[in-house]
């Protein structure tokens, strides 16, 4: 989210300079994003869970874990109110899908920081214009407490300790 001037500033070149190789990185990735930007096949039994006997066979069938975060936003002052969360921070609230290599699988972000984790969920999961990558065979999501259990989506009893 950096403006051209500010990276210009960081690297140490012209803003001209700057633009021009952004838009050459941009059209080799567009060139290629299909290639290099593929959804997870969730059929692979990740190593992280295969070889720790602490995970497998109990995580077998997991396929990441799903968690809401809520993240600093600029927002104009006049539409602040929704967006300030606890404590008076005005927030974004981002849900968020990683796999077990730690990649981002699903990311919804913009909601207002009042809104609750379980009602952004919902939304990813219910619209089809998200294109959420759904579980699927017996997969399942590993979830956060303040979501509620459903097939594909283990949530651990509330009051209990679950960080692995």
């Amino acid at each position: 989210n950096s403006s051209n001037r500010v990276v210009a500033d960081r690297f140490q070149h012209s803003g001209e300079t700057i633009s021009r190789y952004f838009g050459k990185v941009l059209k080799v990735v567009v060139r290629y994003g299909k290639e290099i930007i593929v959804p997870h096949s969730f059929q692979v039994i990740p190593a992280e869970i295969r070889t720790n006997p602490k995970y497998y066979p109990y995580f077998e069938d997991c396929i990441g874990a799903i968690d809401g975060i809520h993240i600093s936003a600029h927002v104009p002052s006049n539409n602040q109110i929704p967006y300030r969360g606890r404590k008076t921070i005005v927030t974004q609230n981002v849900l968020c899908a990683c796999s077990f290599d730690m990649r981002f699988t699903f990311v919804l972000a913009g909601w207002e920081g009042t809104a609750n984790d379980s009602r952004v969920f919902v939304e990813a999961i219910t619209n089809p214009e998200l294109k959420f990558p759904s579980p699927t065979n017996g997969k399942y999501y590993v979830v956060d407490s303040g979501f509620t259990n459903m097939p594909g989506y283990l949530s651990p009893h509330r009051g209990e300790r679950y960080h692995l």
